[in-house]
């Protein structure tokens, strides 16, 4: 099915919190932490939270630059 949102953000660049931990090489509670307290952006359904791959290289970027994400 092709959808405008299929197009505009695929599948392959949304995270679930256990994936963005993988990435991170984390915990999946620190993930939530993050959200949580408002360090890394995510978009929320429900109970379901999703990380955009782009947010969570963003915040990647600030911490290896040594400043805080906001």
């Amino acid at each position: 099915m092709d959808t405008v949102e299929s197009r505009l953000l695929g599948p392959e660049e949304l995270l679930t919190p256990a994936e963005a931990a993988e990435v991170l090489r984390s915990s999946t509670d620190y993930i939530w932490k993050l959200c949580r307290e408002g360090h890394l952006c995510h978009m929320r359904k429900g109970r379901l939270i999703l990380i955009r791959r782009q947010n969570l290289t963003d915040y990647i970027a600030g911490q290896i630059r040594g400043g805080v994400q906001q």
